[in-house]
């Protein structure tokens, strides 16, 4: 990207709430990273924030389901998305979303959308939502909700959390000479549960503390039923809305309540207790807290709920600190959310994300063209062709990228890059024509294991090229000893036909020189597997992935074996794949069951967990594997990828099964092959 982008943010409506104060300070912010930054929504009460700043604001319905009103609204954001020159959409909302992205996708701009919170997931709403190039969530909870109920890809999901504008909530030297405990949130009946267990508690505690008076802020359904019982308790204050929060909390002894009102007492360096009414976590005292709570966007989601008793118990032990106390406790809250949670680090995460979706080219024509055994949902296949993608745009910077893949309409949001479809020959044939390089991007594609059938597609497809005057390069290739006089001819044809071979193993670059012939070896290079330099998940994802299985320190405390087994082709390896694992078990390490490819491995990874007590691991994706093998203790393998990711991050494997290719790279790369073991 060319300089700072031209970024419009889409939102419902401007009126008070979280996900309405996260655009506001997200456009503010990016404006001060320079930034051009426009804000369309249906309006409300803080479109006078953005004008204050210079920012431009266009209106329309964009809080309306109404189709007639998405019509419209499609028509207003073409002139929009023209006058502003826009570069990077971003939106807010489920109906920004689904209004904006066919003129995303028309005008071929890079899209990004971020959710909030969850919401309900009927049938035809998944059908009709749409989600961007990237998809953003706040929290790593919100994130395995959209992984899992809009069946995206963990690889094509962030996690941004809500910033907090550290120039305005910053700890404020002043005596505070009351207990004042300050509430806000909106008080509808979703979530009000809080400010009525405080109204409940509030005599018992003015009895212990007399000088105590709480400030419940925010307006909703519930307000009207609070405030009439709060009548007649002159330390139970209702405020309502709020424009100036801070102002609010300069004062305040205590801040109790969730989300992104909780993150401002933070960092306002007020000691908070964090109650919701999806759960508990209560009077926050160390960075552990306070991580486990980022892990929901600080709403308690997944946590146990709060009861009077604990609320009372923790209002009290924040109620009875001491100056230097409340002073240490406010010191780490505002540290914590200056370096984790600011605005400025919100806006550079979102600002990285428009970097890395503006690189995805969307042209229709020419380019690289990458071949291998991709969209079947085998998960080392999936990280190949991610592989592929970035070496082909680092390669060859100027060039559109196209990928043959089993199903083009899903693989295109999966991968991100232009697909089309392997099997069909008027398909694959038009995109060689078009191509300037044909890749064939990992794996082991010219072999005559699974069938003569496979080494005869791929041979093709490089004789016609050949034909067209399309040079072809392997990358990382695997080849497979032919089993016959055909399959050796086959062979030999297409890869005297390459101009580059990347070959990933010691006994496959012994073939490839056999077949070629010594006077062939000046265009063979030995390289590694592509998915070997995968990148692990982030350290905050994996804490959720396997709190979420429920593994822990508690319940495994020497740790845990990754084990992908192979639903085919494992007979006379199950005994012993089983005994090995048993001996693990027997020795106290817990059994990570993961289905790198679920269509063939899954009923056996089902079975292997009753069978030994192993725990299912689903829905994840490869960087999500590599980060959950780095923590394991040991990875046990029929899947050749398995091995490849422990080996990137130096996890001890063991590989099991009849495959050469396994054997060959557990000798090369430091690991154990099965017969080793007796």
């Amino acid at each position: 990207m060319s300089g700072q982008p031209r970024v419009l943010l889409l939102t419902s409506s401007l009126e008070r709430g979280g996900a309405e104060s996260h655009v506001i300070t997200l456009a503010q912010e990016l404006q001060k990273l320079g930034c051009s930054v426009a804000v369309v929504s249906s309006g409300g009460r803080l479109v006078s924030e953005l004008e204050a700043e210079g920012i431009n604001h266009y209106r329309t319905a964009l809080d309306s389901r109404s189709p007639w009103n998405i019509v419209k609204s499609r028509r207003k954001l073409k002139k929009i998305i023209k006058k502003q020159k826009t570069t990077v959409i971003h939106a807010h909302s489920r109906i920004a979303a689904f209004a904006v992205s066919p003129i995303a996708k028309k005008l071929h701009i890079p899209f990004v959308t971020t959710v909030h919170a969850k919401f309900a997931t009927p049938w035809y709403l998944r059908r009709l939502s749409r989600w961007g190039d990237i998809s953003v969530a706040v929290s790593e909870d919100l994130r395995d909700y959209l992984c899992k109920s809009y069946k995206i890809s963990p690889e094509n999901t962030r996690v941004v959390s809500n910033g907090v504008d550290v120039s305005r909530f910053y700890p404020r030297k002043n005596d505070v000479k009351k207990r004042k405990i300050v509430f806000a949130s909106r008080l509808d009946g979703d979530c009000s549960r809080t400010a009525f267990l405080l109204l409940s508690l509030s005599e018992r505690i003015c009895e212990n503390y007399p000088d105590t008076e709480f400030l419940i802020c925010g307006g909703g359904d519930k307000y009207s039923e609070l405030a009439s019982k709060a009548e007649g308790k002159p330390f139970f204050r209702m405020l309502g809305d709020i424009g100036k929060m801070e102002k609010i909390l300069t004062d305040a002894w205590m801040f109790v309540g969730v989300s992104r009102a909780a993150m401002e007492a933070m960092a306002c360096g007020i000691p908070t207790i964090l109650s919701g009414d999806e759960g508990y976590i209560g009077l926050i005292e160390n960075e552990e807290q306070l991580k486990r709570a980022a892990l929901c966007n600080f709403c308690c989601r997944g946590e146990n709920p709060t009861t009077e008793e604990r609320l009372f118990y923790d209002i009290c032990k924040g109620l009875s600190l001491s100056k230097t106390e409340r002073e240490g406790v406010g010191k780490m809250l505002f540290e914590y959310v200056e370096q984790n949670h600011s605005a400025a680090v919100m806006a550079r995460e979102n600002l990285n994300a428009y970097g890395e979706v503006y690189k995805r080219s969307k042209k229709k024509e020419g380019g690289v063209l990458l071949c291998g055994y991709y969209g079947f949902g085998n998960m080392g296949d999936n990280a190949l062709l991610r592989a592929s993608v970035d070496i082909a745009r680092k390669r060859y910077k100027d060039k559109p990228v196209c990928a043959l893949t089993k199903s083009p309409g899903k693989d295109e949001s999966e991968f991100n890059v232009r697909c089309v479809r392997r099997s069909s020959p008027f398909a694959v044939r038009r995109e060689i024509s078009r191509a300037s390089v044909l890749a064939f991007g990992g794996g082991t594609l010219l072999q005559e294991n699974t069938s003569l059938r496979s080494l005869w597609y791929y041979s093709s497809i490089i004789k016609y090229a050949w034909k067209k005057g399309v040079p072809v390069e392997l990358w990382g290739n695997g080849l497979g000893a032919p089993r016959s006089d055909l399959g050796r001819k086959l062979m030999k044809s297409a890869l005297s036909k390459c101009r580059y071979l990347g070959i990933r193993d010691g006994a496959s670059l012994s073939e490839c020189v056999e077949i070629l012939g010594e006077g062939k070896k000046s265009n063979i290079c030995r390289e590694d597997d592509l998915a070997k330099g995968k990148a692990p998940a982030c350290s905050e994802r994996v804490d959720y992935i396997l709190k979420s299985v429920g593994i822990t320190e508690k319940t495994a405390p020497k740790g845990y074996a990754v084990v992908a087994v192979k639903g085919s082709e494992n007979k006379g390896y199950k005994e012993i794949f089983d005994k090995w694992l048993l001996s693990l078990v027997l020795d106290g390490i817990k059994l990570l069951v993961v289905p790198m490819f679920p269509k063939e491995d899954r009923e056996e990874s089902l079975g292997l967990c009753r069978r030994l007590g192993g725990v299912l691991l689903e829905g994840i994706g490869e960087g999500d594997m590599v980060g959950i093998i780095k923590r394991g203790q040991v990875v046990c393998g029929m899947r050749f990828h398995s091995l490849v990711f422990a080996a990137s991050v130096e996890t001890p494997f063991v590989g099991f099964g009849g495959d050469t290719k396994i054997e060959s790279f557990c000798r090369e790369n430091g690991g154990l092959y099965f017969t080793d073991l007796y």
